[in-house]
Formats: C-alpha cells, structure tokens, sequence
C-alpha cells in the first residue's frame, strides 16, 4: 500500500467535532427562533414609540366660520383660535389632548424653549395658537 491510499482510508481528523457543531448550532438557531415566535404576541406591550413632535399626526382641527365659537376645550375652558401660522412639525412639541381627546394640542419651540402658548393643527403644517377670547379681526381704519 502507497502511503496515499492510506491517507484516504483514515477517518477525517475534527469529523466528529465539525457534526457536532453543526447540530449546535441548528440547535441553537431553533431554539432563537421558538423563543422569537413565542414573544410576537407580546411586541406591541414591549416595543413603544413615541414622537413627542407633530410629525406624521394627521389630526387637523376645523376652524368654525364664526369667530365667537369656540375651536376646542381645554380643562373645561373654551378656547379660540387665534391667527394660523405655518410652522414646520418638528417645531411643535405635544402638549397633550382638548377634554374630547380627539384634537392635539402643541407647544411651539422658539429659540431652544418651548413656548407656553397652545397650539392646534389647522392644516397641513398650519397651526392655530389657541385664545381665551376670540381673536378680534382687525378693521382697517378710516381717516375722514
């Protein structure tokens, strides 16, 4: 017998280890999957995102065509809308909900601060600030 024909004869050095390794591993990746499986039920209690700016909110409030109506209540105080300004999303930070929860309410960030005015979506990137007292419209004046 020729020394290669003996090579070929004797088992593969590590065969044992390389199986077993194999097996753990598919064992392993098994295992992870299960595990995975199992918790997927649970993902929306685990995982919560929160963007506390007015990015993506497609809640606008409806301007009412009189003045004197109230846009929304906050607190069981009624509030008016003020003049509506165009404000990029980022720049209005969520400063809660009016008493139905339905229309959200906004602090405007100025200059690093958030400002202590509420403002209401109106439109898209438009904000209403929200008043005590409805906003007067300004009558131009006549000189006689």
């Amino acid at each position: 017998m020729s020394e290669s024909e003996t090579q070929l004869e004797r088992p593969i050095f590590g065969g044992k280890v390389a199986f077993a390794l194999g097996l753990a591993l598919i064992f392993g990746m098994s295992v992870v999957s299960v595990l995975a499986f199992q918790d997927e039920p649970r993902r929306t209690s685990l995982e919560k995102l929160e963007n506390p700016t007015a990015v993506g909110d497609p809640v606008t409030a409806t301007v009412p065509l009189k003045a004197d109506q109230p846009l929304v209540t906050v607190h069981g105080e009624p509030m008016f809308a003020g003049p509506a300004d165009k404000h990029r999303e980022l720049e209005l930070y969520k400063a809660g909900a009016d008493d139905s929860g339905k229309v959200l309410l906004y602090h405007l960030l100025k200059r690093g601060d958030l400002t202590p005015e509420l403002w209401v979506r109106v439109g898209d990137q438009e904000y209403a600030q929200l008043l005590e007292k409805p906003a007067r419209p300004t009558q131009p004046q006549t000189q006689p």
